[in-house]
């Protein structure tokens, strides 16, 4: 739990610093290509976070989970690139970011009720077919 906390944090990081990096260089410092090419660096390594994710999440929960950075990419942009962001603009990251709390919480919820049993041995995430199985059941109550 702790790995994939870590990773989710990773991965919201990468995306929002990436692409403050190439954001900068592309307006700040007319196509400074050190910028532009560090983010994208970054913008390499988040991806290859994200992959890291599918392997402990499922996609319906990584997916969302990258929206996450609309609100730190927001502050970013007005702290580092002084930016005017207007009152709708924070409303509506804050409005992102509850959902993809929901979602995470729902993820979790859905592996506790699951249990120890169901979950694959090795690595404790749930089987394919039991979390197909336990979406169903949920979709129904």
């Amino acid at each position: 739990m702790l790995k994939t906390a870590i990773l989710v944090v990773l991965y919201i990081a990468c995306g929002a610093v990436g692409n403050l990096l190439v954001g900068w260089g592309m307006k700040v410092q007319p196509t400074s290509m050190p910028h532009v090419a560090s983010g994208t660096i970054i913008l390499a390594l988040g991806y290859a976070v994200y992959l890291g994710l599918l392997k402990e999440l499922p996609l319906s929960v990584v997916v969302p989970v990258g929206a996450a950075s609309y609100l730190l990419m927001a502050l970013l942009s007005r702290i580092c690139l002084h930016e005017v962001v207007p009152t709708s603009r924070w409303v509506g990251a804050i409005i992102v970011s509850i959902g993809v709390s929901v979602v995470m919480l729902s993820d979790q919820q859905l592996r506790q009720k699951a249990g120890a049993s169901d979950s694959e041995p090795a690595t404790g995430r749930l089987t394919a077919s039991r979390s197909l199985t336990l979406s169903l059941d949920a979709a129904q109550t």
